[in-house]
């Protein structure tokens, strides 16, 4: 097969691989569910399908979802589709009260919906990272998509019936279609057409509006820039049209929305307490340096369980000193934003999630960097893959939706054989590791193929050693932060805290060290392997202090070696 056919086919097998898969229903899913039927009968209002959901808002006397109106008039016309087809899974509980409603639900019916309002967006987002990753390195762009779909939270949501996929989808796509413009000649109307993708994301997804006022900084990035802003501003105001459309049909209002008045605990009248997102500004107020080192680095952060995007951000750097500046800037900038605003939220990681599920929408803009890290360091990128595709695998097939931190849990429901449900399921009713097959078999076949399209040049010392300290400084930072910060909040402390922070610094500066062949940034920062032992970071003032003396060992180190290099 030629390059580009082995491409297409790995990024084939990975949608297979999310679209075999049968999850759990539960209330954001179900919400989505709901909407689409409302609006199906031709109303906003979910009165008629309101037990089947516990996401969802109480606004004069009616029911509304909980949620922004877009996904639900994504996948609309497939609804009606299949029920003119009579293909429709009806809920035989659905006239039952809340739980029963939503608990009986059959997961199918929530399934039927997500292979267009998830897994067909997950497809076209692969290929959008394929393509810019490609343009931006060429020859890596396949391996980029499988990567970021495979290694990220992108792959469990992809078989969830959530908006992230479908809102990181078309902010991405209106990157890509302004990265074209950006590179040929200036044209207003592709600048309109790149606005009007972010106006629909917002639709989708609300807080895709950061994202719209980044990327209209990357539209100013060049000349000229008056008509051309104008052009993406106007394009993004009419993309959003259907949401105040939605909300003055269904509120007499295009500025009130489904968030105000939401359910926190449904009772007997389904309404009992209402104001989950009263706090703050809809749910959001000052950002706390805490939270924005939890979303990163605790048991389910960004960075711990896909280190992968640790070398995209690296790879931004070196993007930015390749002449692509504003391309790295916006992709940073975008993902710092949206950190910010997260750290800001009064729910996180978003309830029960496989991770923050707030940030899916930076893994395609953080992925940029990655084909770049691919070029660099091929070894140490693909071993932080590595460990990515694992964890995101295992969290996909023992059903992600997890309640704590404990992704051990994971892996103990995988060994057992407790393992979510497939297409299999539905056909024979069992409930095992075969069943699970379907999955394990495109996933592999996926990331099989997309590895023969990276050059894994003759392996160096500074290759391998660079390897080992990138694996070495996961574990150590996967293992350690979480304690630290665990035991920071049971004592109200803040040694954990830093000790995180100083840890990843001291990695990272470490890791840099040898990918320039100072080797002994290795051993200068050996210490760190005492975070490992069990139960030493639960100290976190002895962990800080260890943390801090390796730094200062290695500057030390890093010092006599350029002194030794210049004289």
């Amino acid at each position: 097969m030629s390059r580009r056919a082995v491409e297409l086919v790995s990024i084939g097998a990975l949608v297979v691989a999310a679209a075999v898969v049968v999850q759990p229903v539960g209330c954001n899913q179900t919400a989505h569910l709901a909407l689409t039927k409302a609006l199906a009968d031709g109303t906003p209002r979910i009165d008629s399908f309101e037990a089947e959901t516990c996401d969802d808002a109480w606004i004069d006397g009616h029911y509304y979802a909980a949620k922004a109106p877009g996904l639900a008039m994504f996948v609309m016309p497939w609804y009606l589709a299949l029920e003119a087809a009579g293909l429709v899974t009806e809920n035989a509980a659905a006239g039952a009260p809340w739980p029963d409603a939503m608990i009986r639900m059959p997961r199918s019916a929530v399934w039927q919906m997500g292979l267009v309002g998830a897994v067909l967006p997950f497809a076209v987002l692969l290929l959008l990272v394929r393509w810019s990753a490609g343009r931006l390195a060429p020859g890596l762009g396949g391996p980029t998509a499988v990567a970021a779909g495979a290694g990220t939270l992108l792959l469990p949501f992809a078989t969830l019936l959530f908006v992230h996929v479908l809102s990181a989808a078309l902010l991405f796509g209106a990157f890509c279609v302004l990265l074209k413009e950006h590179d040929g000649r200036p044209d207003v109307r592709v600048a309109a057409i790149g606005g009007a993708l972010t106006g629909v994301a917002v639709v989708v997804e609300v807080p895709a509006a950061l994202g719209a006022l980044v990327l209209g900084g990357y539209v100013l990035a060049r000349a000229p820039r008056l008509s051309r802003t104008l052009a993406y501003a106007g394009g993004a105001l009419v993309g959003m049209l259907p949401l105040a459309v939605f909300d003055a049909w269904a509120f007499g209002s295009p500025f009130e929305t489904s968030y105000s008045n939401a359910v926190i605990e449904p009772g007997v009248s389904g309404h009992d307490v209402l104001g989950a997102n009263d706090p703050g500004f809809f749910g959001v107020e000052l950002p706390t340096f805490r939270d924005a080192t939890e979303l990163l680095f605790s048991a389910k952060g960004l960075f711990a369980l896909s280190p992968v995007l640790v070398a995209g951000c690296a790879g931004l750097v070196l993007l930015a000193r390749a002449g692509r500046r504003a391309e790295a800037l916006t992709a940073g900038a975008l993902a710092a934003l949206f950190l910010v605003y997260n750290a800001g939220y009064y729910l996180p990681f978003g309830g029960w999630t496989p991770g923050p599920r707030f940030l899916i929408v930076v893994i395609p803009f953080l992925a940029l960097g990655v084909p770049v890290a691919l070029r660099a360091a091929p070894l140490a990128t693909a071993v932080l893959a590595g460990i990515s595709i694992f964890w995101m695998g295992a969290a996909t097939l023992a059903e992600p939706l997890l309640e704590g931190d404990d992704i051990g849990s994971w892996i103990r429901r995988v060994r057992a054989g407790d393992v979510t449900f497939t297409v299999v399921t539905l056909v024979d009713d069992r409930h095992g590791l075969a069943e699970a097959l379907p999955f394990l078999i495109a996933l592999g076949v996926s990331v099989g193929l997309a590895s023969t399209l990276v050059r894994f040049r003759p392996v160096t010392r500074e290759q391998a050693l660079l390897a080992a300290a990138a694996a070495g400084g996961w574990a150590i930072v996967a293992s350690a932060a979480p304690a630290l910060l665990r035991t920071d909040r049971a004592v109200g402390q803040w040694t954990g805290l830093a000790a995180t922070l100083v840890v990843a610094a001291v990695i990272g500066v470490a890791a840099y060290a040898v990918s320039q062949g100072r080797i002994g940034a290795l051993l200068a920062g050996a210490p760190l392997l005492m975070l490992l032992v069990p139960g030493f970071a639960e100290h976190t003032r002895w962990a800080l202090a260890v943390v801090l003396a390796t730094g200062m060992l290695l500057l030390i180190v890093l010092g006599r070696e350029r002194m030794r290099t210049v004289a």
